[in-house]
């Protein structure tokens, strides 16, 4: 038991395994030290704050309906003090997450605070972080002083229902395995780019039936044999869904959208679900929408991966990215309304597979993208070793709308003809509605109408219809 006078909880036994019950309050970090591993910790209803949680092997964190757990403190309104053309409040002393002496994460051009981790939210809307003290020169702007100990806003503070500082940089955190998390609600953390609001980073995590929403850099972070199932992944600064060097992970039945509300430049990582140098990953049955970057995006060194049965729509970049990487099966997906914001010709694509070997695109279904399902080959070799290449391209029985600008195909920028005759790249039995594009088929490097398109090899079981 903890020392006399901490509050760790009401403990019950079940089963010879301790269940801790855990009241607003109480102290989470002192409990689970408190306790053996495998311990069931029950998170009463109500809101939780100030709380960091390293837990042991076989731990349960189970929340009651209406327990949420929250990253942030309240900062008081009445508070601050005029100082000339804004409101200053003294005495907040935190230190922002850097990366060898810098601000961690690559930032849109004049948004260079967007990688600061420290977010302020007046009443539900997370203010404009500016990057110099004397920008604050409007409404919904701020700054953080950190030298100075002072936060500096625009706005007057008293006109505010509540402000907020999200100041923890996760919730849960360990390499211990086989934890589960089930039924929470975790908010407004002051997580680091690339870092969850739950990371994990042992094996056989079970995350389950929660709500991740409103955190500066990512959602959550899977490793090894991880499960995340009926979770909402939602308005996060930077990602919603990261895993590196994970094996087996899986991500289903989940809601992931509108992540990437920072201007961290997307090339960078900022959008939905990205993972990178994975093996045997799942992502299936999600619906991801609304993600300002990628929806789906697996970068680098991915293999044996699905990605299967997912409603992917109106994300600013492509739907589905699968980028230098090895063996994918994308398959049975709705994928509508992608990459139209930034129109970024085949990054805009609903289905984009870039220098990866043996994918098959199957079953899958597009409409409205900015191009439909194109695949590029590209020289990186300097960039990022050799062996990477669009080798084993299998796009079939898919159903496409091509709009005026859509577009489906292969594209060579080395422009090596090899790609399209000797590596086994084939398009066949896809049916196609053409709504007013004329040619909207990429081969051979050219533009090209369905005749040509299938005097080329492609699709001589295919089907081509007009949109009436």
């Amino acid at each position: 038991m903890a020392e006399p006078g901490a509050r760790i909880g009401e403990l019950v036994r079940a089963d010879d395994r301790p269940v801790v019950r855990l009241e607003v309050g109480d102290d989470f970090a002192a409990a689970v030290r408190a306790h053996p591993p495998g311990t069931t910790y029950v998170i009463a209803a109500g809101l939780h704050r100030g709380q960091v949680v390293v837990p042991d092997r076989g731990d349960t964190f189970l929340g009651e309906p209406g327990a949420v757990v929250s990253g942030s403190v309240v900062l008081p309104t009445d508070g601050f003090r005029r100082n000339g053309s804004v409101w200053v409040l003294d005495g907040r002393t935190e230190w922002p997450f850097t990366h060898n002496g810098a601000l961690h994460g690559v930032t849109e051009e004049g948004a260079s605070r967007a990688a600061s981790n420290h977010d302020l939210w007046w009443d539900d809307v997370r203010l404009d972080h500016v990057e110099t003290r004397g920008s604050v020169d409007a409404s919904g702007e701020w700054y953080f002083d950190y030298d100075a100990d002072q936060l500096v806003v625009f706005d007057d503070p008293s006109t505010a229902r509540d402000l907020e500082l999200a100041v923890l940089e996760e919730f849960i955190s360990s390499e211990a395995s086989d934890v589960t998390i089930r039924n929470l609600e975790l908010e407004r953390f002051a997580t680091p780019a690339q870092h969850g609001v739950i990371q994990a980073e042992g094996a056989r995590w079970h995350i389950s039936d929660v709500i991740i929403r409103e955190a500066h850099g990512a959602g959550v972070s899977l490793d090894d044999r991880s499960i995340l199932e009926r979770a909402t992944v939602i308005g996060n600064g930077q990602l919603g869904v990261e895993a590196t060097l994970g094996t087996d992970v899986v991500v289903r039945d989940s809601v992931i959208a509108d992540n990437g509300q920072l201007d961290y430049l997307w090339s960078w990582e900022r959008g939905g679900l990205k993972f990178k140098e994975t093996s045997g990953a799942v992502v299936q049955g999600n619906h991801v929408h609304g993600n300002r970057g990628p929806g789906i995006w697996f970068d680098l060194g991915n293999e044996d991966v699905l990605i299967d049965g997912n409603l992917v729509e109106g994300n600013t970049v492509a739907g589905i990215f699968y980028e230098i990487s090895f063996s994918a099966t994308i398959s049975d997906n709705v994928v509508l309304d992608n990459g139209r914001e930034e129109q970024l010709s085949n990054l805009g694509s609903g289905i984009f597979v870039s220098i990866s070997s043996d994918v098959l695109v199957e079953g899958n279904e597009t409409a409205g993208n900015h191009q439909e399902i194109v695949a590029v080959h590209a020289d990186r070799a300097e960039e990022i070793g050799p062996g990477y290449a669009v080798e084993r391209l299998v796009v079939r029985d898919n159903h496409v709308t091509l709009g005026r600008d859509g577009a489906v195909g292969l594209w060579v920028d080395t422009m090596e003809s090899v790609f399209f005759s000797d590596r086994g790249n084939v398009f066949e039995d896809n049916t196609y509605v053409v709504d007013g594009c004329d040619r909207c088929f990429q081969w051979d490097n050219e533009l090209m109408d369905y005749a040509a398109w299938q005097a080329a090899g492609n699709d001589l079981a295919g089907v081509l219809e007009e949109e009436r």
